[in-house]
């Protein structure tokens, strides 16, 4: 079943019926490749590869606190958004956890991972901080990133998923990289 853009989707993710499997495969490919985007710039997921990152976040999305799926674009979303926080919980489990990164300890708990994945990791949970900081200053450009740069949507997908004008997303992705640009060089 190939799903269009412009087709909404009214099905309930509550009881994750026939169509939720058949549009998560529909788009499959596509989600396995924002999975590798997401793992590319995280390689401290040393034991999480894209399958199990699409996987993890189709499981997430199947429970009840989850609303109607309306379209691909706002699966898509939904799904890089879930691979982002899955990432980020395992960036703070690595931050907080008193493993000696460094591979001098041998219990079964200890994980190799150089300074560099380390510096990875805080990036990831600094990233996700500042996400919820521009939520807190205007959802829309908060959303505008999420789709453009986590889901890689263009412009068009991104406006279907947001319910907005191609106009619109763009003067919310301008305002949002300034934004952006704005609280990197405080």
């Amino acid at each position: 079943m190939e799903v269009g853009l412009e087709q909404g989707l009214e099905f309930n993710k509550v009881e994750c019926k026939q169509s939720n499997g058949e549009l998560f495969a529909s788009i499959y490919h596509e989600l396995l490749k924002i999975a590798r985007r997401h793992l590319n710039h995280s390689r401290f997921m040393c034991s999480i590869n894209a399958t199990l990152l699409v996987n993890e976040s189709y499981l997430r999305l199947c429970v009840p606190s989850v609303k109607k799926i309306e379209s691909k674009a706002h699966l898509m979303n939904l799904v890089s958004l879930t691979m982002r926080q899955i990432i980020c919980d395992y960036a703070r489990k690595v931050m907080n956890t008193k493993i000696d990164y460094f591979g001098d300890d041998s219990s079964e708990d200890s994980v190799n991972l150089t300074e560099t994945d380390l510096n990875h990791a805080q990036q990831c949970i600094f990233i996700e901080d500042l996400m919820e900081d521009l939520y807190r200053v205007d959802p829309r450009y908060a959303k505008v990133i999420e789709c453009r740069f986590f889901a890689g949507m263009n412009e068009a997908e991104t406006a279907l998923a947001m319910q907005v004008s191609i106009r619109s997303v763009q003067r919310f992705w301008s305002d949002a990289r300034q934004w952006l640009t704005e609280y990197v060089n405080k």
